[in-house]
């Protein structure tokens, strides 16, 4: 049986994204006695929607796991909110193209320069709603901008998902991390990652006289809950020396190995 979606915790307990952690509790209470296995013995979704009770508290138990999952539901509203705007705009232009193709029928058809005129909004109209279009499903099918500049250069680092994971190590205390296959294979455990969008770069700490490297790596996974995992793990020994974090627009989650 699969864990349910860590996005929707909040509605699987009936609670507000800003609920207690005493109204956080009883209304777990409320809702696993409603559904407890042993007061539905032969009723097999009872004991499903139990478990996902339980998984979903359990999450939000968590205060780092909470922090993530917050962060995730904040990109989300966001993204939703540009898409709604683009559709705004957009819906204004079929507005207007639509009048125009009601007021194109009025013309007579000796008007030749009034229908040219006409004609001219219409295909401009029809073009702004095409591109807009475009625009929205590159939005659709990319998570995020790829990078302005080359993955040597240490300016803008280009972001392959919503909320791809970003690391930071010595060179010395990971020598194995050393490319992107190496670095796909270390974190393949938690989730599909696109390898091949992997970026990497790497430079000398300053004022180390020629010392240590520093990398830094930006890591897409497929699912922006197996990059929240890892965060979450960020303690284990494995990840000692190495910073780990959530990059977005604007806010991130991260922790220190």
């Amino acid at each position: 049986m699969s864990n349910p979606d860590p996005l929707s915790a909040y509605d699987i307990l009936g609670v507000a994204e800003d609920v207690s952690e005493g109204d956080l509790k009883r209304a777990y209470r409320r809702q696993s006695l409603k559904y407890h296995p042993d007061r539905h013995p032969d009723d097999p979704e009872a004991g499903q929607k139990f478990h996902e009770l339980t998984t979903a508290y359990e999450l939000l138990q968590d205060p780092v796991k909470r922090q993530a999952l917050d962060e995730s539901l904040r990109i989300s509203k966001s993204r939703r909110a540009r898409l709604a705007s683009h559709d705004s705009k957009r819906k204004i232009l079929q507005e207007e193209l639509e009048a125009g193709e009601r007021a194109a029928k009025k013309f007579r058809a000796g008007d030749v320069e009034r229908a040219a005129a006409a004609s001219e909004k219409l295909a401009k109209a029809k073009e702004e709603s095409k591109r807009l279009l475009e625009e929205r499903m590159k939005k659709l099918q990319s998570h995020a901008p790829q990078s302005r500049a080359d993955s040597r250069s240490s300016a803008t680092e280009p972001v392959a998902t919503d909320t791809p994971l970003r690391i930071r190590y010595n060179a010395s205390k990971f020598p194995t991390l050393v490319d992107s296959s190496s670095i796909s294979a270390f974190f393949s455990s938690f989730g599909e990652i696109k390898s091949d969008l992997i970026v990497l770069t790497r430079k000398k700490r300053k004022n180390s006289g020629g010392g240590d490297d520093v990398i830094t790596a930006l890591i897409p996974f497929i699912s922006s809950i197996d990059a929240l995992n890892v965060v979450s793990s960020a303690s284990q020994d494995r990840f000692k020396g190495m910073h780990i974090s959530l990059l977005s627009k604007g806010a991130g989650t991260s922790a220190e190995g």
